[in-house]
């Protein structure tokens, strides 16, 4: 009990420093005025990667905190088995424990991969199998969904860990098919991406070689509004109970934490695409 305690008391002081961060952010954001569009749009880029670097750090911290409880009840669930048999009234109970700890666990995962404080793997990977794989298995889940995929040849190598990655593209494969009830269309291709340094900054990426991945879809799109917040934790437009708000801004953790770039284009009725780009091994 002394450690929620103590977890709350942790969290109140986060959130209140997550306001004063939030309220700076939001006097440095550029209101009216004679200005640049380009300049414009590059300091709205840069305040909203602040926003989410700032909840992106109060997210990581509290899914610690988190994963610290669970580890203390699934503890205590372990030394309680030794004392009970499989006829025992509470036996099931603590079945059932143990799957909400192990389902906690999976949350705690998803939010360290947006905060960027998750261990990856890494190993150089090629792009092209990790994505057809991905599409192979959701094909054959979802035959009402016609996936029309294209790779490039030859692509660079990347340095990444493959169950994350797939992860990630089973996100944006899962929301597109949510945006598509009646059915509809997803295209997947791959190719590789030289940014220079006009072209990176824009981004918020560094110059360099990048194994690029673009996902799009037919589905009901978004607004500007919605767009906007697609990788804020929690942020859903689904209906109460049909999903965590996890998922794309897990993908966005991923992704950064690949020292990559992602990014979201769409608009109303008019579908969705989503493009990441992981960077290339030098060698």
């Amino acid at each position: 009990m002394k450690d929620i305690e103590k977890s709350k008391e942790q969290l109140i002081d986060e959130l209140k420093q997550l306001r004063t961060q939030m309220a700076d952010l939001e006097a440095c954001q550029p209101r009216g005025g004679p200005s640049n569009s380009n300049s414009k749009r590059l300091a709205e880029q840069r305040h909203r990667a602040m926003r989410l670097e700032v909840v992106s750090n109060l997210a990581g911290g509290i899914a610690h905190d988190f994963n610290n409880l669970l580890m203390g009840i699934q503890g205590n669930v372990s030394l309680m088995y030794l004392n009970i048999n499989p006829d025992h009234p509470n036996y099931k109970k603590l079945q059932s424990i143990e799957e909400n700890i192990e389902s906690g666990a999976e949350i705690t995962r998803q939010i360290l991969g947006f905060a960027r404080g998750g261990k990856y793997h890494f190993k150089p990977v090629n792009i092209n199998e990790i994505v057809k794989k991905t599409v192979s298995m959701f094909r054959s889940s979802r035959r009402e969904i016609r996936i029309k995929d294209k790779y490039q040849a030859i692509l660079y190598t990347v340095r990444a860990d493959q169950i994350q990655i797939e992860q990630v593209l089973f996100s944006l494969f899962t929301n597109a098919w949510e945006a598509m009830p009646d059915g509809g269309n997803i295209y997947v291709n791959t190719r590789d991406l030289v940014l220079n340094n006009k072209d990176a900054g824009p981004l918020d990426a560094l110059p360099g070689k990048y194994a690029q991945i673009t996902v799009k879809d037919t589905g009901a799109g978004m607004d500007k509004a919605i767009r906007q917040r697609v990788f804020e934790p929690y942020f859903t437009t689904k209906e109460r109970g049909r999903g965590t708000g996890l998922g794309l801004a897990a993908a966005f953790g991923i992704i950064k934490g690949h020292g990559g770039m992602i990014k979201v284009d769409s608009e109303k009725d008019k579908g969705t695409t989503v493009v990441f780009c992981l960077p290339a091994l030098e060698s």
